[in-house]
């Protein structure tokens, strides 16, 4: 458990794997850093994980006078970043921390290694890809939650 200042605010982060690459998580609305725990199993061995609480969100205190931005989403990771002497890491959000994730990817353009969004919030879709989603969905859920075509998830983002 860390914790770093930012811009008057104390941001909490936790850091958990073992792996020779770097992941920065970003969780979703109402959730925290411990979310991301859960992919210690599966991804520890390869990442060494920086799971941030977001500003209002587990142990981050915004004492800032002013609300955060997409501006400040990106210099905390940045601080996160710059105290853990981290150079090229993937950028992994899901829901609000999607959103967020994809808003600051250009900023990290040159550092980042990948970009995982998971159930991104506020991403629209054309109208006329509903029933084409639809149905790869159905096939995708036929087959297993886990066989979801990888063209399916680049349609979906």
């Amino acid at each position: 458990m860390s914790y770093l200042i930012y811009q008057n605010a104390q941001i909490h982060y936790i850091r958990f794997g073992t792996g020779s690459q770097t992941l920065v998580a970003l969780h979703g609305y109402g959730d925290s850093a411990a979310l991301y725990r859960a992919l210690e199993p599966s991804l520890g061995k390869r990442y060494t994980i920086y799971s941030i609480d977001l500003p209002y969100h587990g142990r981050t205190r915004w004492a800032a006078t002013r609300l955060f931005g997409v501006a400040d989403i990106a210099g905390i990771v940045a601080a996160v970043c710059e105290a853990e002497s981290v150079g090229r890491f993937a950028l992994m959000g899901y829901s609000m921390g999607g959103r967020f994730a994809m808003c600051i990817a250009p900023d990290f353009a040159d550092r980042l290694d990948a970009l995982f969004i998971i159930a991104a919030s506020g991403i629209k879709i054309h109208p006329i890809l509903m029933p084409l989603l639809f149905l790869l969905g159905l096939f995708a859920s036929y087959r297993s939650i886990f066989a979801i075509p990888p063209y399916y998830l680049l349609l979906c983002v």
